[in-house]
């Protein structure tokens, strides 16, 4: 069973990609596997459109600053600074960054393990992210069903 965590800011683990910068909170094994939070920085124009689904986990957004559009099961809004979604499994949806500024927010992921998937698209070659069959089994494995 894992102890207490200060997870300091100054000397949290990063991964980029693209319009987007997460610094990893707490991780599965620091939790004894019950929920990860990863801190996400969202560049102006992210968009996740149309958006994915996960079978297996939900994901809590706590926006610190900026205003996102967030589309859950149908249902669009924006939320900003103080707002918080719950998105429960098997609820399709997407975001996007609205406006000119970043959108800081602190993600809960439960069950805990949701960053593993960060750590291994890092290490994946760029021939292997080039490759259809190769990304789909990621996707599958990271629990990422793409919205059609």
């Amino acid at each position: 069973m894992g102890g207490h965590v200060f997870s300091k800011v100054d000397s949290l683990e990063e991964f980029s990609r693209g319009p987007m910068l997460s610094k990893f909170m707490l991780s599965a094994k620091q939790t004894d596997g019950r929920y990860s939070i990863i801190k996400e920085i969202f560049k102006p124009g992210m968009s996740s459109y149309p958006g994915h689904t996960h079978k297996l986990h939900s994901e809590v957004f706590f926006i610190i600053s900026g205003v996102m559009e967030a589309t859950v099961s149908g249902d669009t809004q924006q939320i900003g600074s103080g707002d918080l979604l719950y998105i429960p499994p098997n609820s399709p949806h997407a975001i996007k960054v609205m406006g000119e500024e970043d959108v800081h927010a602190l993600m809960l992921y439960e069950p805990a393990g949701y960053e593993e998937n960060y750590f291994r698209r890092r290490s994946m070659t760029e021939e292997e992210s080039n490759d259809p069959e190769v990304m789909r089994e990621f996707m599958q494995q990271a629990d990422v069903h793409i919205n059609r």
